[in-house]
């Protein structure tokens, strides 16, 4: 738990406990606190209802950005020749003294939109602009199954604490969020203590339906299978 709390971008804010399952639903809007705590309610039942992951991380030490990276691809976007007003700079100790959007590495880390559009108005130099990608997705590996086969259609949500208010617990591959796997496929009132991150949500889709990893990241993580049965109808 050391420097949790100075890594984390909410500085300041106390990791702790809320038990929001009895709160009496005329309070729940009364302040921000409480329709925090309605959402935690929410995501109580829920996690009732279907299977709590207690061990699910983010795979990167990072932001939304760049673990939405991780979901699509497992890895981060590459920005070659890179505007020097955005890379971030580190000392000769390897600590951060100006945070930006891109690595000293030449990887998009930190909120950065794409050369392609949508992307903001206001950005009209493309030197600005994260350019095209080439690395695989697990997008096209769901487009060459379909263009292949007949695939049975499993719909699940996997909703975490960046999305709710469920504490962020822990480190491990990056900062630990609860998180919730609403199917009809999830096992019901179930607890999952197996440790995941993102990339167990690509590793059940190349298990599942037998894609082929996109590299070694999403090949060695860990798949969420004991989450789902999928004997049940």
């Amino acid at each position: 738990m050391d420097r949790f709390i100075a890594w984390s971008a909410a500085a300041g804010l106390v990791m702790s406990y809320y038990d929001a399952t009895n709160i009496p639903e005329g309070t729940l809007a009364r302040r921000t606190i409480t329709v925090r705590l309605a959402a935690a309610r929410c995501a109580w039942f829920a996690a009732q209802q279907f299977t709590l992951l207690h061990n699910y991380f983010h795979s990167a030490f990072g932001g939304s950005f760049l673990n939405h990276q991780c979901l699509i691809c497992a890895c981060a976007p590459t920005w070659p020749d890179t505007p020097a007003g955005i890379v971030a700079q580190v000392d000769a100790n390897g600590r951060l003294t100006k945070d930006g959007q891109v690595a000293p590495v030449g990887f998009a880390v930190n909120t950065s939109s794409s050369i392609n559009s949508p992307h903001p108005d206001n950005i009209t130099d493309k030197t600005q602009l994260v350019p095209d990608q080439t690395a695989p997705t697990i997008g096209d590996r769901l487009s060459d199954r379909v263009a292949t086969s007949n695939l049975l259609e499993v719909r699940f949500c996997c909703v975490n604490g960046a999305e709710l208010p469920l504490t962020w617990v822990q480190w491990g591959p990056g900062s630990g969020v609860p998180a919730i796997i609403i199917s009809s496929f999830a096992k019901k009132n179930f607890v999952d203590h197996a440790q995941y991150d993102t990339r167990g949500i690509l590793k059940l889709i190349e298990e599942r339906w037998g894609h082929k990893p996109l590299n070694q990241l999403d090949a060695n993580a860990g798949g969420l299978l004991t989450a789902f049965d999928f004997a049940q109808n």
